[in-house]
């Protein structure tokens, strides 16, 4: 719940520990019998175009997901983009995600999501920062 070091959600009170704890076994219960846990059903399209999704980051200067992968806007690929946003146009927009450790979020480490794709549980993990190759961060400096 606190700055524990061992929390990897984070909860303000007991009654948010509560409802991250149930949002939780929504995401990973498997109930007796059962071989892993529950599809549930989606109202996203399984063809939809994640290309529109809103980008926004002040770091960046992409207008939406696709941009990301434009040969126009970002041609080499080396430009740094937001990849919560990247990561939330790809699950499923009507469940919520549940993101590990989000009280680094600002920290030079991964992004893990607990969320639903197609209504199944996945867990997604991405970079933080989007660097080029052969950049080294200023606090990783000898």
């Amino acid at each position: 719940m606190g700055p524990n070091g061992q929390a990897q959600y984070w909860a303000a009170d007991l009654a948010g520990a509560i409802d991250v704890l149930f949002a939780y076994y929504d995401h990973s219960y498997i109930a007796p019998g059962d071989r892993a846990p529950r599809v549930i059903p989606t109202s996203d399209p399984r063809d939809r175009d994640i290309c529109t999704w809103p980008h926004s980051s002040p770091d960046s200067d992409f207008a939406t997901v696709g941009d990301i992968f434009s040969r126009i806007t970002n041609p080499e690929r080396k430009k740094a983009f937001d990849i919560r946003a990247l990561m939330r146009a790809v699950v499923d927009d009507d469940h919520a995600p549940l993101e590990r450790w989000s009280g680094m979020a600002e920290a030079e480490t991964s992004v893990v999501f607990d969320a639903r794709l197609g209504g199944y549980p996945v867990s997604l993990i991405g970079s933080n920062r989007g660097r080029c190759r052969g950049e080294v961060s200023p606090h990783r400096r000898p």
